[in-house]
């Protein structure tokens, strides 16, 4: 037995890396599709270079760096050292060069004796030649598809080259001279179509171990029998339309020597035979061979959902959707295929077919903006996290997103629905559209300890920024903190409690609390209190940036009733301790702009990108156990009148709003009045009305 050959060395040592590395192709090519700029690892590609169908290439280096790189650290897991990228590139190299024969060199033509025929047009020859390029008559895809007695399973190597030399030579221009050969060319272009129809509505399952297509099971197997004898039909029609391109192209004149071996000409389909042994000429031919150019197919990679793209793009075609750039590819349930701009000076596209909306092509740059709002989600899956684009109308039609939109509106992703809109010098920023929920993170009753107050109204906000290794509180922006907190928002809502019943007790000293102070968290506070030292009203500002078991920057300000005895001495005698609703809100918007706005100054964050969805946190507590050791009702200290009849017995309510955290007054004053009706209905009154909490 012969020693084994520099290809099929490099495509058995990169099969024993995958397998050791333990991903898939589809793995693969998804994490290539993932990276930026974009690395072009399709399924084709990969079969190729693993079968040892073809070499890589030098030109695609850094596809074949990355591959190397992706898949050596993972198999070094499983006990494979890794050789290193050049000892790579030393094996790549040497199968490309056995791939390269040296010239033979050619004897002399004879003399002619006699005056030589007319040769065929020399258009014509170079149109034959081109067809058996990308259909060459000695290569293992004619035998297969003469011998297979079904069309069940189709290999890839049969299947990518019949399909890849469809629109070539449906588009190869001039036309033949010769009127039998341009009749010929014309039916076997339309069987040719015929049979990619078929390949092209079957599944790729490379990813199980076999790389074929498959017919699909549309449900009984009756149907599926159907599938097959219309690919076998299909087959059938492909075979005698080739045989006579051949046979009129040899009876012209127009094959070359090394395709007239017996070996080399199309047999009759039938029973399934031994093929005779290939001709040295046949296998110089194979060895020296250059792959044709790959054109990718609308679908290709995706047969599945091939029938769909080609409906997408033939909708969306005269609008600027040119020519495939690479293979489909899958997110989840949704597809996607890059193509060209019609106009080559323009960007290229990003056809999105995800579920439940129409398809949609977006511009690549937008796309992009796209893909780096959600780069920063823990997984590590863009979109999975943002979502993909959904229409402004629904009406069902195709539609496209041109490079001069300002924003757009996304779904699907787990940081729920969003927007994306445009800022200055083209940066993008995601938003999440506003929704309320009762879900409360792990700081939602955070710097609580010890502490029973009459009366807590709090706001904690989220804060999942990505890179925030490099956040600091520093020395000079605690101090500007300190200055600005007697003046804040927060400070402001404090005041205005008591000077609505007559004493003007301003909240103008913060002082830093014993604990919670360092270069990554901080905690103020302003406490009033009675002249023995009771303490009544009571504001704090707190903020933390991430540890081991948060990841957010978590933001708190709240203002606490500790003792409404010990307030009602500091007031004029008769004036209620109790709350309105209307109090509550104000103290409410001013926690909130506090902690979304002046808090997070001390850390100098400013345009960080998101990681994960902001959240904003209310409570309405009453946490000061009576004489029973149970806790009061939230009523009791928090008029609720403007709730409207419900369960007055509850001490205590929350609710969590999902939205930028620094808004405008008017949008956050909307959005809080939202957020109380919401809380109100969910925890029993009904008949809560948004309007009376104007």
């Amino acid at each position: 037995m012969g020693e084994t050959s520099a290809c099929d060395r490099l495509a058995a040592d990169l099969r024993a890396l995958r397998e050791a590395s333990g991903l898939t192709y589809s793995a693969i090519t998804t994490q290539a599709k993932k990276q930026t700029p974009l690395v072009k690892l399709g399924g084709s590609k990969l079969s190729a270079w693993f079968s040892g169908k073809n070499v890589p290439k030098k030109d695609d280096d850094a596809a074949f760096r990355y591959l190397i790189q992706l898949l050596e650290p993972r198999a070094k897991k499983h006990g494979v050292p890794p050789k290193g990228i050049d000892w790579w590139r030393a094996r790549r190299d040497e199968a490309a060069t056995e791939r390269t024969p040296p010239a033979v060199p050619t004897k002399a033509a004879p003399y002619p004796t006699t005056l030589p025929a007319a040769g065929p047009h020399a258009g014509d020859t170079a149109k034959a030649a081109r067809l058996l390029r990308l259909l060459p008559l000695d290569g293992p895809w004619l035998r297969w598809l003469e011998d297979a007695q079904t069309m069940f399973k189709v290999p890839l190597t049969v299947s990518d080259l019949v399909c890849d030399a469809h629109r070539p030579l449906e588009k190869d221009l001039p036309d033949y001279i010769d009127p039998e050969l341009h009749d010929a060319h014309g039916a076997l272009v339309t069987a040719l179509a015929a049979l990619c129809w078929e390949l092209n509505g079957m599944n790729d399952i490379s990813d199980e171990g076999q790389p074929v297509l498959e017919i699909s099971h549309p449900g009984t197997s009756a149907e599926r029998n159907e599938l097959n004898r219309q690919a076998c039909q299909a087959r059938d029609g492909f075979i005698p339309a080739y045989r006579t391109m051949i046979n009129l192209l040899n009876r012209k004149n127009l094959l070359p020597p090394a395709s007239l071996s017996p070996d080399a000409l199309p047999r009759q389909a039938g029973p399934k035979g031994t093929p005779p042994t290939r001709s040295d000429a046949a296998r110089l031919r194979d060895t020296a061979a250059e792959p044709h150019p790959r054109t990718p197919r609308i679908g290709q990679g995706m047969p599945e959902r091939a029938r769909e793209l080609r409906q997408a793009h033939q909708a969306l075609a005269h609008q600027g959707l040119g020519e495939p750039a690479d293979e489909a590819w899958e997110h989840g349930t949704t597809a996607l295929q890059d193509f060209h701009h019609t106009d080559p000076g323009e960007p290229d596209w990003v056809l999105c077919l995800a579920d439940d909306h129409p398809p949609v092509a977006v511009a690549a740059p937008v796309w992009q903006a796209i893909t780096d709002a959600g780069r920063a989600d823990p997984g590590q899956d863009a979109l999975a996290a943002i979502g993909f684009p959904i229409p402004p109308a629904d009406d069902g039609a195709p539609w496209l997103i041109q490079t001069d939109v300002e924003s757009l509106n996304l779904a699907g992703g787990h940081w729920g629905a969003g927007r994306l809109t445009r800022r200055g010098n083209d940066d993008w920023t995601w938003e999440p559209r506003p929704r309320f929920s009762f879900e409360q993170g792990r700081s939602a009753t955070a710097w609580t300890s010890g502490q029973t107050p009459a009366l807590r109204l709090r706001v904690v906000l989220n804060l999942p920024w990505a890179d925030t290794d490099g956040l600091e509180i520093t020395t000079q922006r605690r101090r500007d903190l300190e200055q600005k907190l007697p003046y804040s928002q927060l400070a402001g809502a404090m005041t205005m409690l008591s000077k609505r019943r007559a004493a003007d007790l301003p909240a103008a000293r913060w002082t830093r609390t014993p604990s919670y102070n360092s270069s990554r968290s901080l905690s103020y506070q302003c406490t009033l209190t009675t002249t023995d030292g009771a303490p009544a009203l009571h504001a704090a500002a707190m903020l933390s940036l991430p540890m081991t078991m948060e990841t957010s920057v978590t933001v708190c300000a709240e203002i606490l009733i500790d003792d409404r005895d010990a307030w009602a001495a500091l007031l004029q005698p008769d004036w209620p301790t109790q709350l309105t609703l209307e109090e509550a809100q104000a103290v409410l918007l001013g926690a909130w702009e506090t902690a979304a706005e002046l808090l997070p100054e001390a850390i100098g964050a400013s345009q960080l990108r998101w990681s994960s969805a902001p959240t904003t946190e209310l409570r309405l507590s009453s946490e000061r156990p009576g004489p029973n050791g149970v806790l009061p009702p939230l009523a009791q200290v928090l008029d609720l009148t403007l709730f409207g009849d419900g369960d007055d017995h509850r001490p205590g309510m929350a609710v969590t709003i999902t939205a930028t955290p620094c808004l405008a007054a008017e949008d956050r004053r909307n959005l809080l009045r939202q957020a109380l009706v919401h809380m109100g209905r969910a925890f029993g009154y009904v008949d809560v009305d948004p309007d009376a909490l104007r």
